[in-house]
């Protein structure tokens, strides 16, 4: 995981209840903070066994310990071909959405790049 998609010291994580995420150092933010991403498959809170992986959404979010997403990222496994592929393409987008919407979201919103384009969600 960690060459395609260029995150260091990837790892699942628990994030409480039973839950699972991927989590790893994704650098700094345009404003220099520290930045850390959670990936989680097919839309659920939690990465899932025995369930093929359809889609991939990447947070990014600031260190010290903001739970609101700073920008995200989707892709799904249908438009992109397999898993690994998919990953590496939301991450991308999340990036994407952070050095260019950031600055200029709407009051309380988000921006998330997906398979169709920019999309404004609440934070």
């Amino acid at each position: 995981m960690e060459a395609a998609v260029e995150v260091a010291d990837p790892e699942v994580t628990s994030t409480g209840g039973n839950c699972y995420a991927l989590t790893g150092d994704a650098g700094y933010a345009p404003d220099g903070r520290s930045i850390y991403l959670l990936a989680t498959t097919n839309g659920d809170p939690a990465l899932t066994t025995g369930e093929p992986i359809t889609g991939w959404t990447v947070g990014l979010y600031d260190t010290q310990g903001d739970s609101v997403a700073l920008a995200l990222g989707e892709a799904s496994v249908e438009a992109l071909g397999d898993s690994p592929d998919a990953l590496g393409c939301a991450v991308t987008r999340a990036r994407t959405a952070l050095h260019q919407y950031t600055g200029g979201a709407p009051a309380g919103r988000v921006a998330l790049i997906g398979d169709r384009g920019v999309t404004w969600i609440p934070a």
